[in-house]
């Protein structure tokens, strides 16, 4: 028995992320998104069932507990803890970390299974987030107290409805096929929203290489322990402009043009393959791109170059640990339009701080505003920054817009890679807001130089270069550095 013991507790710790690192996350997912909910003209009362399941009734965030009145933090924080899918446990007769399940490596396809520890045949993490959301594999399991266990229906339709399955009772029986039932409105979102969390908990494992190499850690991870015990000073550094973070280019609203499974499987696949870009303490990392690429991870891959031979802490979490927080934003704002939470959809947005990556894509369905404190300053030729407007009618494609440099000597020219726009103009005042040069003409190629040979004097300015094609536009306005 005592073995046993020994056992268990061990294995509580082979596999799991420190549990207050995805509470962190979702409560800055939050803020990203009433940031960007707010500018886009949403009401920010909106988002209020969101609120309530991230704060107490004294608009406190409590850090480092489990407390079921917050479910979406709640749901974060249980999924090391509990099983609400497969069964394992930290106690007999399945006595298996729950984060058995958090490891995903698309090298062996969407469905794979692996075997760790003395277990064998493992859901991946992807597969678990489908059963969550889609009823793919499982379903999320759970008492109300009474007699009777209940299965969550599809996500959404959970939350909007209270629609789920009746599987049987805790004195052993069990419904076969099961019961659709109908639970209360109330019980229903609190339950979803305990799930959204978990579906966010597995969105963050994939921030971690080693989940994604299927690398098991009964040591510790050295990355994954260095941002657990790091993760205080991550934010910190992040928000040392007194910036809410940007999310990076993990922000991602557009996905809600996309079919539902395409939309989550953009954000795991996204995630995932950008850390398994980097080793972990026992794997290699690697450019594979399995399953196919997309513009983002082009973009990345090309300026990142070969896999890192060694564990850079810092250089993981400051390519991907921003990312994460926009993507896990993204996934509230595509569960909040499902499920007719938010009535104003993102189509624009606004940067107004640094951007740290030597990569950096928007995209927007409407419109893209870099406003004065937006700085992209590439440190290197391969370093690039792009926008571009996504419309959701597949026939008109999309005006996309890349900088060749933030930083302008004397007698360069400030020139972009552009397709499908026809036209420019632009405007560069002086921190004073004194206008000291505009210009405007045609595009007939796929770039442009809308300044040729300056002449102005070494310093600051603040350029607006607005693109546009037929009823498309883009208007970004960013700072650039004479020298």
């Amino acid at each position: 028995m005592k073995k046993t013991i020994v056992l268990i507790i061990m294995l509580t710790n082979i596999y799991a992320h420190k549990k207050h690192i995805h509470q962190y996350v979702v409560l800055n997912a939050y803020l990203l998104l009433e940031e960007k909910y707010s500018e886009a003209g949403g009401d920010i009362n909106d988002l209020y069932p969101f609120w309530t399941m991230i704060y107490d009734s004294d608009g406190d965030f409590n850090i480092g507990n489990a407390n079921p009145g917050q479910r979406l933090v709640f749901g974060a924080w249980e999924e090391d803890e509990t099983d609400g899918v497969y069964g394992y446990q930290l106690y007999w007769p399945r006595a298996f970390t729950p984060s058995i399940t958090h490891f995903w490596d698309p090298t062996n396809g969407e469905n794979h299974t692996y075997s760790m520890a003395l277990e064998t045949d493992i859901p991946n993490a992807w597969t678990k987030a489908r059963s969550y959301l889609f009823l793919y594999d499982g379903s999320y399991k759970f008492n109300l107290g009474g007699e009777n266990i209940y299965s969550a229906g599809q996500l959404i339709d959970f939350y909007k409805n209270g629609n789920c399955f009746l599987l049987g009772n805790i004195l052993g029986q069990i419904y076969d096929p099961m019961k659709p039932t109908t639970i209360w409105i109330g019980d229903a979102k609190a339950r979803a929203m305990e799930i959204l969390g978990r579906i966010a908990h597995l969105l963050t494992d994939m921030s971690i290489p080693a989940h994604t190499h299927l690398d098991p850690h009964a040591l510790g991870d050295d990355y994954e322990d260095w941002s657990g015990n790091n993760i205080e000073n991550i934010f910190g550094v992040i928000n040392s402009a007194n910036c809410t973070l940007t999310g990076d280019d993990g922000f991602m609203p557009y996905i809600t043009l996309f079919d539902d499974y395409e939309a989550m499987f953009y954000l795991f696949y996204t995630m995932n393959q950008m850390s398994q870009h980097f080793r972990s303490d026992d794997e290699p990392g690697d450019n594979y791109l399995p399953l196919g690429t997309n513009e983002l991870l082009a973009q990345k891959f090309a300026v990142w170059g070969n896999p890192p031979t060694t564990i850079i802490e810092n250089d993981i979490a400051d390519k991907t640990f921003n990312f994460c927080v926009g993507a896990t934003a993204s996934l509230l704002y595509w569960f909040g339009i499902r499920a007719e939470i938010l009535q104003t959809e993102i189509n624009s947005l606004e940067y107004d701080c640094e951007i740290n990556n030597p990569t950096f894509t928007i995209k927007s369905t409407d419109s893209i505003i870099l406003k004065p404190g937006f700085k992209f300053i590439p440190n290197n030729s391969n370093d690039e920054f792009k926008a571009s407007i996504i419309n959701s009618v597949p026939s008109c494609d999309p005006i996309s817009v890349q900088a060749w440099h933030s930083v302008v000597n004397e007698g360069e020219s400030l020139c972009y890679n552009v397709s499908n726009a026809t036209n420019f103009t632009v405007e560069i005042v002086n921190l004073s807001g004194t206008l000291v040069y505009s210009n405007f003409g045609t595009i007939t190629g796929d770039n442009v130089c809308v300044m040729n040979n300056n002449n102005f004097a070494t310093g600051e300015y603040y350029i607006t270069t607005t693109f546009r094609s037929g009823f498309d536009e883009i208007s970004e306005t960013y700072q650039i550095y004479l020298q």
